[in-house]
């Protein structure tokens, strides 16, 4: 997996620092041949990955989440009294609302669902200053939605492996997801160099403006 930018370098303070949103642009690579070149969106607040950075990653179907997602916590996901499947359906939810949306809407509100999508997997976001908004207008009918029986069936979910080795991506209508394949599903590398990866590495530290 090839980043290699930012959709409109919007940034906005989450979780106390000033950070790009998503989405971010990215070819994937499965092997040597590119399955994929478009929009991919972090579910993953905390993590910080150095720069360049090359790894490898597990690809599964966000309406069938395993062990091998990050965030999957023997099943119980880090969202109280959601398990892991309704946090990733919420999650693949909101990333399909941002895509198809995405030429529409305003800067504020491609934070407001970034923020939403990095809520579910970092509840603690909430009380360092996530905006409201994020919260009642994206997260909350999200996982009422999943909650209900939406399935995220047309994102794929992209760990690194091991998957504490880099942030975890989600793309809407992306690769195809092989199965049944063991752990190196799809095989990611990341060659975030010079610009490309200045510009990712602001997505993660503060930008001071």
């Amino acid at each position: 997996m090839n980043l290699y930018g930012t959709y409109n370098g919007q940034s906005a303070v989450i979780g106390g620092e000033d950070v790009y949103v998503s989405p971010y642009t990215a070819t994937i690579y499965s092997g040597s041949t590119q399955v994929f070149n478009g929009s991919i969106i972090c579910d993953d607040f905390a993590t910080n990955i150095p720069l360049p950075y090359t790894w490898t990653a597990t690809a599964t179907n966000a309406a069938d989440v395993n062990a091998s997602d990050k965030f999957y916590d023997g099943g119980n996901g880090p969202l109280a009294g959601y398990t892991a499947q309704e946090d990733y359906d919420a999650a693949a939810y909101l990333a399909n609302e941002l895509i198809a949306n995405l030429s529409t809407i305003s800067y504020d509100e491609q934070a407001d669902i970034s923020a939403a999508i990095w809520d579910i997997f970092d509840p603690s976001l909430e009380s360092t200053g996530v905006d409201g908004n994020a919260i009642t207008t994206y997260l909350n009918p999200a996982l009422t939605a999943a909650v209900g029986g939406y399935e995220g069936s047309n994102v794929t979910v992209f760990t690194a492996s091991p998957p504490t080795g880099s942030q975890e991506f989600l793309v809407v209508n992306g690769p195809q997801v092989p199965t049944p394949e063991p752990a190196a599903a799809a095989i990611l590398g990341f060659d975030l160099l010079s610009v490309l990866g200045i510009a990712f590495l602001f997505r993660r530290y503060r930008v001071r403006v």
